[in-house]
């Protein structure tokens, strides 16, 4: 039941380790300390930010909904992992993030002189109930078939569009992210 819990992670060299503290019950300041986040710190991701709320109430966690959003998150980082291993050097791509404000993972990458993009994909939100897998240009450069660039942020595919193959899953949504990067190249 890892989905259910909240694992703080070190690779430090003398001291690696990965300890555990279940998100049931436990409240989001609870949480914070645990993994040494500080929510007195001024949090600011641009016009979407939420309210932190009350820090003290025990979060009543949906194991279900939190099964489903874990793996799709999971999914997401298999697809950024494989758009990672792909990318020329000169991308100098991020790492992974998640995004609070839409709890959404991407990465940021170079696709030529003042061109960046937001490679990601989110579990679901307010733009779609569906999973998608997105690619964002920072500027409002949109190349190529128009047809692609089907979202006001860029282009973005769904889970049911990109493969009716599970297996076939991480290859189609890495095709699709790479095919927006070369689109901006």
């Amino acid at each position: 039941m890892s989905d259910t819990y909240l694992v703080v992670e070190s690779d430090a060299p003398v001291e690696a380790s990965a300890r555990s503290m279940a998100i049931h019950g436990s409240s989001l300041a609870d949480l914070a300390a645990f993994a040494g986040v500080d929510l007195a710190a001024p949090l600011d991701v641009g016009h979407d930010t939420l309210p932190v709320g009350d820090v003290d109430a025990p979060i009543e966690l949906r194991v279900e909904g939190a099964r489903i959003v874990t793996g799709a998150l999971g999914m997401i980082a298999a697809i950024l992992d494989r758009v990672l291993g792909d990318l020329p050097a000169e991308a100098n791509p991020t790492l992974p993030r998640l995004w609070p404000e839409h709890f959404d993972v991407a990465i940021e990458a170079q696709a030529a002189p003042g061109r960046r993009v937001n490679l990601g994909g989110s579990p679901g939100d307010g733009f779609s109930d569906e999973p998608y897998v997105y690619a964002g240009p920072w500027t409002a450069d949109r190349p190529g078939a128009a047809e692609f660039w089907n979202a006001s942020f860029g282009a973005f595919r769904t889970w049911g569009q990109l493969s009716a193959d599970p297996a076939n899953f991480v290859e189609a949504g890495a095709a699709f992210l790479l095919d927006g990067y070369g689109r901006l190249v």
